[in-house]
Formats: C-alpha cells, sequence, structure tokens
C-alpha cells in the first residue's frame, strides 16, 4: 500500500510540475497572433507561395530570405492549414520542441532535480539580449529565431551527452535556417571540444582578423564587392532606423542589460564547482565576448557593410541562454553557506525579475559577497541573513501592493511581475517534493488546473486582425 500510494503521488508531482509550466506559458508568453518580425517572416513565406510579391522592394533587394530554409518550410503549412493557422501551429510546435530541449540540456549538465526550474526560469525572465529591447530568447510569435534556438540547444545537448560529433552537425545544420543565431551556438561547441587556450587564442585572430579587414575595405573600398563601405547617405538610414545595430550608440541600459549574462556566467563559474560547468560558462562568456568585440570594430571602422548586417552581438543570446538555465544550480550551491548565500541567493534572482532594478548591480554585489565570504565573522553572518530575510518579506509585500483584486487581469499582470512566478514554482516544487503530504501534489494539480483554464482565453487572445479594414486604411494612399 505504500508503494502504491508513493507512485500514485509521484505521477502527480510530476503531472503538476508540467502543469505549472504550462501555467507560465500562458500566463506570460501566450500566442496573439502575427505581431513583431513574424509578419515580416510571414511576408517572406507568402512570397513563395504567390511568386508576384518578390516585385517587392524588400524582397528585390538582399533579405534575411535568401539565407534560411525557413520560408520554404513555413510555406508548405500556409498552403495546406491557411497563414493564420499555420503560424499558432508552428509557433506553439517550435516552443515546445526549444522547451523539451532545454529540459534535456539542464538535465544532463545540472541533474533532473534541477532541470524542471531551469525551464520555469527561462519562462519567467525575458531574455533580453542586444538594444533597444528588439530581441529576446523565447519569441512569442513565429520566425525562423525559434527552430534555430531549439536545434542549437539540443546540438548542445546532444554534446553533453557524449555524442559530440552528432551535436556538431545539428548546430551546422542550423546555421541553414537562421545563421546569424546558429553560429555562436557552433563556436561554443568548437570551444567546448577544445582547450579554453586554444578558443582564446582563437577568438583573439578572429577580432584582429575582423580589424584587418574593416582596414582594407576602408583603404580600398573597390577590391571586393563583399568589403563595401556604407557610404554616408545609407549609413545615415540605418542608424536612424535600426540603432541597435551599431553598439556606440547603445544607452546605458542596453549595456547594463549585456552585462549581465557575463556577470551571471562568472559568479556560477566561480560558485559551482564542477569541471563542466565551470568551462560551459567561460566558453559561452568567450564567444559573446568575441561578438561584442567584432561588432564594435564591424560599426565603427567604415563601417563594413557585410560586419554591420553580421550582427555579431546577437552572439550574446547563448551567454543569456546558459546563464538563465544555470541559476537553480548555482542558487543550490550558494543558498547552504551559512554567512552568506541566503542574501546571495537573493540578489542573483532578483537581478532577473525584479524591473527597474539593475541587474548588473545585483549580480556584482552578489559576487563581491560571495568573494568576500571568508572575511565574514561568525557575529556578521545574522545579520546578512535578517537583511535578507527583510527584502524577501518587502519584495513580496511590493507585489502584493500592486494587485489585490483577483479576476483574470489582474492575475496576468501579478505574474507579469515575475515575482509572483518565482514565488510560485518555489511553492510548486516545494510542495511536490518527495515526504510531503499525499494530497498535496493532487491539491497543487487542481490549483493549477483552475488558473490554467482561466488564464487559456487570454493567453490566446489575438492582438489584431490581419487585412481588417484599419489595415487597410493605412496604405489607401
Amino acid at each position: 500500500m505504500y508503494s502504491s500510494n508513493l507512485g500514485f503521488q509521484s505521477k502527480f508531482a510530476a503531472l503538476s510540475i508540467v502543469l505549472m509550466l504550462i501555467t507560465l506559458w500562458l500566463a506570460l508568453h501566450g500566442y496573439h497572433g502575427l505581431t513583431g518580425d513574424g509578419q515580416i517572416y510571414a511576408f517572406q513565406a507568402f512570397a513563395k507561395l504567390h511568386p508576384s510579391l518578390t516585385t517587392d522592394l524588400y524582397l528585390q533587394n538582399t533579405s534575411q530570405d535568401q539565407f534560411t530554409l525557413f520560408s520554404p518550410l513555413y510555406a508548405k503549412f500556409i498552403s495546406s492549414l491557411g497563414l493564420e493557422q499555420a503560424a499558432r501551429l508552428l509557433t506553439l510546435a517550435f516552443t515546445l520542441w526549444l522547451l523539451a530541449a532545454t529540459w534535456s540540456f539542464a538535465r544532463t549538465i545540472t541533474g533532473r532535480d534541477a532541470a524542471w526550474p531551469a525551464v520555469a526560469l527561462l519562462l519567467i525572465v525575458a531574455g533580453d539580449y542586444g538594444a533597444s529591447g528588439v530581441f529576446q530568447v523565447l519569441d512569442p510569435f513565429l520566425t525562423a529565431r525559434l527552430p534555430a534556438e531549439a536545434l542549437t540547444i539540443t546540438a548542445l545537448g546532444c554534446f553533453f551527452r557524449g555524442w559530440k560529433r552528432l551535436g556538431l552537425l545539428l548546430a551546422m545544420g542550423a546555421l541553414f535556417i537562421h545563421p546569424l543565431m546558429a553560429l555562436p551556438g557552433l563556436l561554443l561547441i568548437v570551444c567546448l571540444w577544445l582547450p579554453i587556450r586554444v578558443g582564446l587564442i582563437g577568438a583573439i585572430s578572429g577580432v584582429f582578423a575582423t580589424l584587418l579587414i574593416a582596414i582594407v575595405a576602408l583603404d580600398a573600398p573597390t577590391a571586393s564587392p563583399l568589403l563595401t563601405v556604407m557610404d554616408a547617405s545609407w549609413l545615415e538610414v540605418v542608424r536612424e532606423r535600426s540603432q541597435f545595430l551599431f553598439l556606440q550608440l547603445w544607452s546605458i541600459r542596453d549595456w547594463d542589460v549585456n552585462a549581465r549574462p557575463f556577470i551571471y556566467l562568472g559568479f556560477t563559474a566561480i560558485a559551482v564547482t564542477d569541471e563542466r560547468i565551470g568551462k560551459l560558462c567561460v566558453a559561452a562568456a568567450l564567444v559573446g565576448t568575441t561578438g561584442l568585440a567584432v561588432a564594435f570594430i564591424g560599426g565603427l571602422v567604415g563601417p563594413v557593410a557585410m560586419v554591420v548586417q553580421g550582427q555579431a552581438w546577437r552572439w550574446i543570446w547563448i551567454g543569456v541562454f546558459i546563464s538563465v538555465v544555470l541559476i537553480p544550480i548555482t542558487t543550490w550551491h550558494v543558498w547552504r553557506d551559512e554567512k552568506c548565500g541566503s542574501l546571495c541567493t537573493l540578489l542573483l534572482v532578483s537581478g532577473w525579475i525584479l524591473p527597474g532594478v539593475s541587474a548588473t548591480a545585483c549580480a556584482s554585489l552578489a559576487l563581491i559577497l560571495w568573494l568576500a565570504r571568508s572575511y565574514v565573522s561568525a557575529g556578521v553572518a545574522p545579520y546578512l541573513r535578517c537583511l535578507s530575510a527583510a527584502l524577501g518579506i518587502a519584495i513580496v509585500v511590493w507585489m502584493l501592493s500592486k494587485h489585490a483584486s483577483l479576476s483574470v487581469a489582474p492575475v496576468r499582470d501579478m505574474f507579469a511581475l515575475r515575482v509572483a512566478a518565482v514565488l510560485l514554482v518555489a511553492a510548486v516544487w516545494w510542495g511536490t517534493r518527495a515526504g510531503r503530504s499525499a494530497s498535496a501534489p493532487v491539491l497543487i494539480f487542481a490549483m493549477l488546473a483552475a488558473i490554467s483554464i482561466l488564464m487559456f482565453p487570454a493567453a490566446f487572445k489575438q492582438s489584431h486582425t490581419l487585412a481588417s479594414a484599419a489595415e487597410i486604411h493605412e496604405f489607401a494612399d
């Protein structure tokens, strides 16, 4: 009878955790139609079915559609299901693939217990990178970035499972979906395969090679059509329209967002005594730093059109992903420190979830405390624990003060604060652990099911109707 009850409890615990992830996705993401860059990719796929659209100015010139197999695949689904149904189905499929690949990768690196919170945190945090809030990991709309991210994370999972050649082939295959997103994953696998010293030499060589190419293009602009230097009028238009392409135009907030993953990767490499995780953090930081250096040179010297279009600053996304996935295992190790573990944990989590708070400041303070913990005396440690408890209570009170009523919109807004989402994950994780009440997983499952049903309609509410009278009127002139 005991084993039967334990098996029943274990099944409901697993179902509760899966349902928790569904609840988080419904509350924080959902699918709201063809928005953002999803419209561009939809137009490119639609042009495969209607060749007359290829006369459009956007497709007549060089576009990203020339470098991906995504558009033909998308077009096949559109021809069978229609545009909106195909976009919805592919978005859900690629999102599920990415989350499953994340769980598999995290389980291989950190273990099963830390894999579920890793996926939950990926759903909770925005995962911004680059400038102007344009890009983030796990887009809520359909672009080639979603399958490229999913395939790249699958490749990393295969690599760490010991299938290194398969991982390398999958990473190379992702280049045919979205080369800008797949390249950092491929470079990361190469860095992991080689000694870090060799990877560092390769990164430095790549940066100097980029500088040399930019100088050659500047001195001999007709040497090759690939080394075109952007003329003044073209450069002015691009800077006006897409400031995020040029690092020298990034704001302080943009640099704060992009510095965050490097600090978290450094903290994890120091705090977690695992050789594989340490090398992964160093390699991801190396790839991201190299991308920033290449992008800075390409945007400053010349600028050379090919290097600017390469958008090497996007290489940071792989560091953002890894730093988020490794937060559970990092806090797991840090929390056990009796001196400043609780305060460091609170700072690390706050850097990702609190709006308007500098993540770089939180992570830097946590790193300083962790490095200085040997100098913290036994008499000071209780005060640090009290400080962490006070900060935790203040955060919860702040969250509750934002939304006191209970209805669909306030509940969604509360989850959007991310603090509530993290508390939900902690509560579900604690309640479903072995040794708790046998009825706890069942009650948690019922609660999550009710929240999911409540959230479902709003999670799929279309942001606008395609080809509406208002949209057509915008182009009447």
